[in-house]
């Protein structure tokens, strides 16, 4: 299905059945007289629920670590796209993620039969919804039948889904967003001092192999050869966050004159346009180099380790250099 079709479906099926729901959720409520309470006694399986944003599920690394520490024995269970699934192979303290598949109506019915039915089996005592806008995700908190949903609220654009949460937490633009995650944790009793720094990224040794020959392919010198990574593109519901290609062009060609290599980062679907900002710069072809699609995550992550600095709008490739330490400019 098309991102707009989703957020069409979210914005007008899903509000309604968050406001018809509403009225059931407190009478059943008062009707079973569920045990709120958050103890380190009585938390044995924890879901946390983040679908869109790779960038966003890194940035949930300290509220997940902060989880693991404070509930040691619980059940980590994460909740996202299939889409994201390669990036799993590459976090910690997750004991086990389920998956949506949105690819069709018919999968997006199917997948959540079965998400639903695997969150009723584990008897979840947290789920956190990381989403802010999404009918969505409050609504698969409220069918996991959780004994506590905690989710975010922001003003009148989210009243909507508010009312099916047992426990809320005001989403602060002002701050960054791991932040955000991690103060929803308090509300589970993690410790005040938990750190914001995000769990570094694993790197897959095998990964890093063929990233390395991919990569002399490109620079069959690279040993010796400095080499930057730019990355142009951005998320489709935010193109506007693209920086114009006569700026890189001049960024590029400084960096050019100074010796480095450039090379263009993105996905598969990605690569024609960045295929036209390297056209720009055909008379130094020898420096500049179009690499999206040419690694696989695991191997996009090795190479990325091994940059000289990013050169980044806000994306997930940002977020991913975050959480490996590779010096970033990111344009806003």
């Amino acid at each position: 299905m098309r991102l707009r079709t989703k957020v069409f479906i979210d914005h007008t099926l899903g509000k309604l059945l968050c406001y018809s729901l509403f009225p059931l959720v407190r009478i059943v409520g008062i009707l079973l007289r569920r045990d709120h309470s958050i103890r380190h006694d009585n938390v044995n399986s924890i879901a946390v629920a983040k679908y869109y944003g790779m960038g966003s599920i890194v940035h949930s690394t300290p509220m997940l670590r902060a989880l693991r520490e404070k509930y040691p024995y619980a059940k980590l269970i994460f909740i996202t796209r299939k889409n994201n699934k390669s990036l799993f192979s590459h976090l910690e303290h997750i004991d086990e993620v389920f998956f949506v598949d949105d690819s069709s109506l018919l999968s997006l019915i199917s997948s959540n039969i079965k998400l639903v039915t695997q969150l009723i089996n584990n008897r979840i005592d947290l789920f956190f919804d990381l989403e802010l806008f999404s009918a969505y995700g409050a609504l698969i908190s409220l069918l996991s039948f959780s004994r506590n949903r905690i989710g975010f609220a922001s003003g009148l654009r989210t009243d909507f889904k508010t009312l099916l949460y047992t426990h809320l937490m005001y989403f602060n633009f002002q701050m960054p967003v791991r932040m955000c995650y991690l103060q929803m944790a308090r509300i589970a009793n993690v410790s005040a001092d938990a750190s914001l720094t995000l769990v570094k990224l694993k790197i897959q040794q095998a990964a890093k192999k063929k990233a390395q020959i991919k990569l002399a392919e490109i620079l069959p010198n690279n040993e010796s050869v400095n080499f930057l990574a730019f990355n142009i593109n951005a998320t489709e519901v935010s193109l506007e966050r693209r920086w114009s290609f006569e700026n890189l062009e001049i960024v590029a060609r400084y960096f050019a004159e100074k010796g480095y290599h450039i090379l263009f980062v993105g996905s598969a679907d990605e690569r024609s346009y960045v295929q036209r900002a390297v056209d720009k710069l055909d008379d130094i072809s020898e420096l500049v180099h179009n690499v999206a699609g040419l690694f696989s995550l695991a191997e996009f992550l090795a190479f990325l380790k091994e940059c000289s600095a990013l050169l980044t709008t806000d994306s997930g490739i940002m977020n991913f250099a975050y959480a490996l330490d590779v010096p970033t400019v990111s344009l806003w």
